[in-house]
């Protein structure tokens, strides 16, 4: 790559960056993730209160076979105590709007 190429490149991850810090969207996949947990206490093996969330990546897809437009995930590693025990994973389209998430838990939880 030329440095004209690497300098353009560098700007997409400064607007991605600028981007997913404008809409708060580690924090909104947070208050989603304690929603999954506040809504559906009985399906849960821990409490939310035992829960710690770690800011895992935030990634740009596009291209993908199961969506047909551009999205953002934010991914969150769940802990309890200091150990891991899964993700969650907020799908938000470029306009902002959540399309999906997911909490998928490692291993089973004895």
């Amino acid at each position: 790559m030329g440095v004209n190429m690497d300098r353009s490149l560098s700007d997409v991850v400064a607007l991605l960056d600028h981007y997913a810090t404008q809409q708060a969207l580690f924090a909104h996949a947070e208050e989603s993730c304690r929603r999954w947990f506040l809504n559906e206490p009985d399906e849960m093996a821990y409490p939310l209160t035992a829960i710690r969330f770690e800011r895992q990546s935030q990634a740009l897809c596009f291209h993908n076979r199961h969506l047909p437009y551009p999205y953002i995930t934010t991914t969150l590693r769940l802990f309890v105590g200091t150990r891991e025990i899964g993700d969650y994973r907020l799908i938000t389209r470029l306009d902002g709007t959540v399309d999906d998430d997911y909490l998928v838990f490692d291993k089973p939880i004895l």
